[in-house]
């Protein structure tokens, strides 16, 4: 078993290379690195910058911005590998073992793994959670406190799903994001998508990420990450026909 890393670009191509240097530091030669970029450079930007992508093995500037789902989607089509390492451009290894990965995902039934995820200041992030219902996301509304949805000391445990900002996949017929979301929500859907299949989702903690986050959706209720954020649950609840209140 290899991996593909994939990481999502948009507007922040300084990061993307910086930490596609560190990625590329910590894994093999059968290993590749994939960068999928939203963000619609021009062709004079990318020709300029052509020398800044020696580290990874596939770029892809998509032709729109089609959202998140869009971006990972364009490359799993380039990937070759038996598991995927999904990340944004700002999320940053500090724990990366390849051979803990593998030796992982040869348990037929993982399907998808969250590594541990600190800020800046190495506080540990909410990066693994239960699925959203109506009441939930009312509570959410209401108090937008980040509290810790699992509290478990175990290295390695089962959890609902886990944010896309740094997740591992194995790659196989489901492991193609829903673009009907555009920003938000697709990887509590991928998640569940797995799970309805029979396969699980796991936290490991012998894998880190630094990843700061910026939470657009919860800056103001009246934003426009907030609509999105709002669409795109109502979207994730009629599609898997939800009980609202559960």
């Amino acid at each position: 078993m290899n991996l593909s890393v994939i990481i999502i670009e948009y507007f922040d191509l300084n990061l993307a290379v910086q930490n596609s240097k560190i990625i590329r530091e910590l894994l093999t030669k059968d290993d590749e690195i994939i960068l999928s970029s939203n963000s619609v450079y021009s062709k004079e930007f990318t020709n300029r910058n052509i020398n800044n992508f020696e580290y990874f093995d596939s770029v892809i500037f998509n032709s729109k911005n089609g959202g998140f789902a869009y971006a990972i989607n364009s490359a799993i089509d380039k990937s070759s590998n038996e598991i995927l390492i999904i990340l944004n451009s700002d999320a940053k290894p500090v724990v990366l073992d390849k051979k803990r990965i593998i030796r992982v995902f040869k348990d037929r039934h993982v399907g998808i793994i969250g590594p541990k995820i600190k800020d800046q200041n190495n506080e540990i992030q909410n990066s693994r959670r239960k699925f959203f219902s109506l009441k939930s996301v009312l509570s959410r509304l209401i108090n937008p406190v980040d509290s810790h949805e699992y509290i478990n000391s175990s290295e390695f445990y089962e959890v609902d799903w886990v944010i896309g900002c740094c997740m591992i996949l194995r790659k196989n017929s489901l492991t193609h994001f829903d673009e009907r979301y555009f920003l938000y929500v697709e990887d509590m859907d991928i998640c569940r998508k797995f799970t309805e299949n029979g396969y699980k989702v796991y936290a490991d903690n012998n894998i880190e990420f630094e990843y700061k986050g910026d939470r657009k959706s919860r800056q103001s209720f009246f934003s426009v990450y907030k609509f999105i954020h709002l669409k795109s649950l109502m979207k994730y609840f009629f599609k898997w026909n939800f009980n609202f209140f559960n």
